[in-house]
């Protein structure tokens, strides 16, 4: 799918109450490791659909979706390059650089910097 069919569907998956619950009452390492193959597969799908609300101009929707993504999972760069660019859109530049701090703080909890694309995006917003 493409296009409003894509958002218009992963909007609906996301949306749907089941989404964030796997086996609820079982335990055990396969159930757990399938939760985070789930978790991982749900965080791309909110960061495509942000992307997708970003480039269509929903600004509002992109930011909800990329915090919630950053929320669940600090690491994952593209979210906050996207938080990023949201604010910078909206002239809070301020909030750009709060992003910028904060994907840095995650990632130095692990022994790791921005990416040169992380970078590269602070140095060109700013300007």
């Amino acid at each position: 799918l493409s296009g409003s069919d894509r958002r218009r569907r992963l909007t609906e998956a996301l949306t749907d109450p089941a989404v964030d619950v796997y086996l609820i009452d079982v335990e055990g390492d396969w159930v757990r490791h399938r939760r985070e193959q789930i978790a991982a597969a749900l965080g791309q799908a909110r960061i495509d659909l942000a992307l997708q609300a970003f480039d269509e101009g929903d600004a509002e929707v992109a930011e909800r979706l990329g915090e919630q993504v950053v929320e669940d999972d600090r690491y994952r760069e593209s979210a906050w390059r996207l938080l990023m660019r949201v604010r910078s859109i909206r002239g809070d530049y301020d909030g750009v650089i709060d992003a910028f701090r904060s994907c840095t703080s995650a990632l130095e909890t692990e022994g790791m910097e921005p990416a040169d694309a992380t970078r590269e995006l602070l140095a060109n917003l700013r300007r």
